[in-house]
C-alpha cells in the first residue's frame, strides 16, 4: 500500500494467484482494493501454435546467447508435441519443459519430446550410485573435526549453530 501511495509516475503491478486476490477482496476494506484495477486472468494457450511460438521464443535467447543452431526452431520439443498442450496454462508449459529438461540431465543426453502429456508431475530422481555413497563415506571417515571445530570459533559460530 505504501508502495502504491507514495510512487510517482510509475504504475504498480501486482501478481498474485486468483484465490490470493479473492480474500484480499472479501477480507479488506473497499478502500484498499478500489485502488486497484480488478485482477487480469490469464487464460490458458488458445491453440498449440501460440504454445509453440512462446517456447520458440524462449529457446531463441539461450540459443543465440551460446551460438548454438538447433535442427529446429522449437528443439528439444518435436512440433507435433504441441498438439498434445491443449488447454495447457503458461505454468503447466514451463513446468513440463523443466521436466523435460531435468529428465534430459538425467540421461546425460538431449532428445526430442514427442508429447507434453507424458510429462511427470514430479522431478525425475536420480539412480542411487554405489561410487557416491563410497566417496560419502570416506569423506566422513576422513573428516578433520578438530580442525572444523576450531574454524567454527574463529569465525564465531557457537555449538549451537
Amino acid at each position: 500500500m505504501d508502495l502504491h501511495d507514495n510512487k510517482y509516475r510509475a504504475m504498480t503491478v501486482v501478481s498474485c494467484l486468483e484465490a490470493t486476490w479473492s480474500v484480499l477482496r472479501d477480507r479488506v476494506t473497499v478502500a484498499v482494493t478500489d485502488r486497484f484495477l480488478s485482477p487480469i486472468i490469464l487464460q490458458n494457450f488458445p491453440s498449440e501454435a501460440a504454445a509453440q511460438e512462446m517456447i520458440k521464443a524462449r529457446l531463441a535467447q539461450s540459443y543465440a546467447e551460446y551460438r548454438f543452431t538447433p535442427p529446429h526452431a522449437s528443439w528439444p520439443f518435436a512440433q507435433r508435441a504441441f498438439a498434445t498442450t491443449a488447454g495447457f496454462s503458461l505454468r503447466q508449459l514451463l513446468k513440463a519443459c523443466e521436466d523435460h529438461r531435468q529428465s534430459c540431465l538425467t540421461q546425460g543426453k538431449v532428445f526430442e519430446l514427442q508429447s507434453f502429456q507424458n510429462q511427470a508431475t514430479e522431478p525425475p530422481q536420480l539412480p542411487p550410485s554405489n561410487e557416491f555413497e563410497r566417496l560419502y563415506e570416506t569423506a566422513k571417515r576422513d573428516a578433520d573435526l578438530a580442525k572444523v571445530w576450531n574454524h567454527t570459533m574463529k569465525i564465531g559460530l557457537s555449538a549451537t549453530c
